[in-house]
């Protein structure tokens, strides 16, 4: 018995330390971070830190495609701490009001990222040196910077003074060190509160953020300067140059905007920014023996080999590169390719990895390694340690808002103001592979412009993947789309926003030839406006085409099917939501029904048309003129655009008769009188009443008393088409021919060359002239209205405007525009209740009618908050 006791307590001795050994092994490992500020990947930098390469490069991994998707220091530091891209945290400059901590505090983030989420995971948290811009000696604890167990901030405006720095320690007042070298007072912090970390037991996650290489800058003067070192660096690279590759200040201009409009630089300025480099490389040597230090005092520890580091920097540098003075901020790959090493548990030793990353999936990263679940809000995912785990993912978003800043003696001549760049404001798209790597932006490019509309030779006969430019640059422009508005699943797989079938997944893919109509037809990246800042309502179309859903049924969908018969079965799998088919109404042979039953307010399609033009065209020119200039804009528009157009019907027959006289020898004009679908374009303040042929709106038919309602959208640049009632399974989709929705069959007749036959029109002679005397009073209110400036008088006209038309059952735009042009009058006014009321109805009017993204809404929600000043 005793030997069985014997033998039973063995065991347990033995699993118990079997279980002891892994319980050490399964202590959540610890996460240094160094990051420096500006440092370059491109100039070489990495190559003359021969610490950083002793104990990070060559013992852990080197991210040669890691990216950081604004190259400017506040934007890209909240990006990487968020995980968030920066049209999504906002936070886009390092100054308020569209930037900087204050902004960082007024978005939310000070309690919400990755030190406060790595405290809640049972991390011990520290940083030390810079965190944001704007972090001053006045705001330092209002509040202070959440998240982190111990710290001690740089401060404005002393972040940038090398011998002058100022920090604040645990929210403490600001202690200045004057004659002290930065970046060696924030090594010795950095050692500082490693070894409180050590001590504690506990996994921890430090940060240290030194400002070498950025310039140095005065105060107040502003002025970027050269770095300083110190003194024992001195004497290190002064054979060293910039290397000279194509893209150093080429004999040709090259970029574009302001860029490609800089002289070259002449031998006083390049040997300058030699100098000025090498400067950066001698303040980059402390960070190097911050690294060792580092180091060294993990292993001394013993937890080294249970501690993660990552090194990189918050955005790359570019020093006479494309004519430029030393700075950043543009989407050059010396700007946004950045260096980033990480060693630690698993990382392979001494590799070089090409998977393409980026800043935004940091912050997933780390929350992957401290065992915790990826945030659903996460824009990014988290990088791969080795190959087997690299996902392939091809592409990087990069944006960028504001200014074009030089820095140093001559970038800055003549004050820091003069050489600034204000339109700098840009999107763009980095995609990798392994048989192409581009970049496109609506403001490109690199040193060779393949997309200039002037272009250089060589692209006239370029191919990518065997496709054109033209056929390569629609799928650029498709997948930026997608970026420039990404969140969360979107930005890490734009593809699939486009090809919800999970089916197309790379540019590759992409470029199959059945996708050239699909991607032709998408609305293009463009900004309305150059803002300073992020402005959702400054920047162009939010969103394309999906392929397969409703709103892909536009010019695709008749490329790929015979409009000459009825399309019986759907294009795609999973059917669009209504189908063109045979009806006998107005002649016209075709019409549109519902596959299923759609509710009000909702999106049919979303569509540009092929040819549009003013009202007038149709009536104030001869015959003759109208057909060349129809025939004129036709040539500038894709064949298949024109096969559309040639498969339509023409209700203008080419007869002797007096009707039809101006018509003969006219088929594009009689066809495009017969299709036209009217719309009102309201941009900038103007209206004006257009008609355009479209591939699918054009099919649909006319009734005075429509379902659909067809509205001009501003920010998509296209037509929607809305839902205005709950409309059943395989009932006709009608919108109105008729501006105010006046009933007048001589009208359509004469204009349309139809009779109308909707339940409007057949009821008995009595019913239907009551209303027409209801509509025609409608019209001559909706007249009135706008030119009433007396607000009883004004709200008198807008009742009985309104019982109208509920009694006609026009719950459309007419109401709700109604009800927006009484909101407009009552806020310049300053009738704030009163005013509320109607904005409450309009907005639900218009929600309906024309979607949330409509132009009414944007300014319903703009005169709110100018009416209540909240945002």
């Amino acid at each position: 018995m005793a030997s069985k006791v014997l033998r039973f307590t063995i065991a347990l001795a033995s699993l118990l330390l079997v279980l002891g050994t892994n319980a050490v092994a399964a202590k959540k490992p610890n996460i240094v971070f160094i990051i420096t500020d500006d440092q370059d990947l491109h100039l070489n930098s990495l190559d003359h830190m021969p610490l950083v390469q002793k104990y990070l490069t060559n013992e852990g991994t080197l991210y040669k495609k890691h990216y950081c998707t604004v190259a400017l220091c506040c934007p890209s530091r909240v990006n990487l701490w968020t995980g968030k891209a920066a049209h999504n945290t906002n936070v886009t400059d390092v100054s308020p009001p569209y930037g900087g901590y204050p902004k960082f505090v007024a978005r939310g983030y000070n309690t919400d990222y990755l030190p406060v989420w790595l405290q809640n995971a049972g991390y011990n948290t520290y940083y030390t040196g810079k965190l944001f811009n704007s972090h001053t000696v006045l705001n330092y604890n209002s509040p202070v910077a959440g998240g982190f167990n111990g710290s001690d901030f740089l401060l404005d405006p002393f972040t940038y003074q090398y011998y002058n720095a100022a920090t604040s320690r645990n929210g403490e007042a600001p202690v200045g060190y004057p004659g002290q070298y930065s970046p060696d007072l924030i090594a010795k912090k950095a050692f500082g509160f490693l070894e409180d970390a050590i001590a504690e037991k506990s996994p921890f996650f430090l940060v240290a953020a030194p400002v070498a290489p950025h310039s140095n800058v005065e105060w107040p003067s502003l002025h970027f300067s050269e770095p300083r070192y110190a003194p024992r660096h001195a004497h290190l690279f002064k054979d060293y140059k910039i290397p000279r590759t194509k893209n150093f200040n080429p004999d040709k201009p090259s970029g574009a905007n302001w860029i490609a409009k800089l002289p070259q630089l002449n031998d006083t300025v390049i040997e300058y920014n030699d100098e000025f480099q090498r400067a950066r490389l001698r303040a980059l040597q402390s960070v190097d023996e911050l690294v060792e230090g580092v180091v060294e005092r993990l292993s001394k520890a013993g937890i080294l080999d249970n501690t993660y580091i990552f090194y990189t920097t918050d955005n790359g540098y570019h020093i006479s590169q494309h004519r430029m003075h030393p700075g950043k901020t543009c989407a050059y790959e010396t700007d946004i390719n950045i260096p980033l090493i990480v060693r630690g548990p698993n990382i392979p030793k001494n590799k070089v990895l090409s998977a393409v990353t980026s800043h935004t999936d940091l912050a997933p990263t780390i929350m992957k390694i401290a065992g915790q679940e990826l945030r659903e809000d996460f824009d990014g995912l988290p990088i791969p340690f080795s190959k087997d785990e690299d996902k392939k993912i091809e592409h990087v978003n990069v944006e960028y808002w504001g200014r074009g800043i030089p820095e140093g003696k001559y970038g800055l001549e003549g004050g820091v103001f003069k050489n600034i760049y204000v339109n700098n404001t840009y999107k763009a798209l980095r995609l990798i592979g392994e048989d192409y790597s581009l970049y496109y932006s609506n403001d490109p490019d690199q040193l060779h412009n393949l997309a200039a509309s002037s272009p250089l030779p060589q692209s006239f006969s370029t191919k990518i993947l065997g496709r054109s430019i033209s056929e390569i640059i629609t799928r650029l422009d498709a997948l930026l789309l997608v970026l420039k508005s990404c969140k969360g699943v979107t930005c890490t797989h734009p593809w699939k926003v486009l090809h919800p079938r999970g089916d197309i997944v790379g540019l590759k893919a992409a470029l199959s030839t059945k996708l050239d109509v699909f991607y032709e037809a998408q609305p293009k990246v463009s900004f309305s406006k150059c803002e300073l800042g992020y402005i959702v309502e400054s920047e162009g179309p939010q969103i394309g085409f999906a392929f397969g859903t409703n709103e892909a049924i536009h010019l695709e969908y008749y490329i790929r099917t015979t409009m000459a018969s009825e399309a019986t079965q759907d294009p795609f799998p999973g059917g669009p939501i209504f189908r063109v088919t045979n009806t006998k109404r107005h002649n016209s042979g075709k019409g549109i029904r519902a596959n299923r039953a759609l509710p009000a307010g909702f999106r049919v399609l979303t569509e540009k048309p092929i040819f549009s033009t003013d009202t007038t065209f149709l009536t104030e020119q001869a015959s003759g003129q109208r057909e060349r200039a129809v025939a004129s804009q036709l040539q500038g528009i894709p064949k298949a655009a024109k096969d559309v157009i040639n498969k339509m019907n023409n209700h203008y027959p080419y007869t002797d008769t007096e009707q039809f006289a101006a018509y003969e020898s006219t088929p594009v004009t009689g066809t495009i009188k017969t299709h036209a679908i009217p719309f009102t374009v309201d941009e900038l303040g103007e209206r004006a009443d257009w008609i355009g042929i479209f591939p699918t709106i054009s099919w649909i038919n006319h009734s005075c008393h429509p379902n659909v309602q067809q509205s001009w959208n501003s920010a998509l640049k296209a037509v929607t088409l809305h839902t205005i009632r709950d409309v059943e399974e395989d009932e006709e989709l009608t919108i109105s021919y008729i501006p105010g929705g006046r009933i007048n069959t001589s009208y359509l007749y004469n204009v349309f060359n139809f009779r109308c036959s909707c339940t409007w029109c057949m009821l008995p002679d009595e019913d239907r002239q009551h209303s027409d005397r209801n509509r025609f009073r409608i019209s001559s209110l909706r007249q009135r209205l706008p030119e009433e400036k007396i607000i009883p008088a004004a709200l008198k006209i807008a009742h009985e405007l309104v019982d109208l038309l509920e009694e006609e059952g026009m719950m459309d735009f007419n109401l709700g525009r109604t009800y927006l042009h009484c909101f407009e009058m009552l806020c310049k006014e300053s009738e704030e209740e009163r005013a509320k009321v109607f904005a409450i109805m309009a907005y639900q009017v218009l929600e309906i009618c024309e979607g949330l993204d409509s132009t009414n809404i944007a300014e319903i929600k703009q005169g709110l908050e100018l009416l209540t000043g909240d945002e």
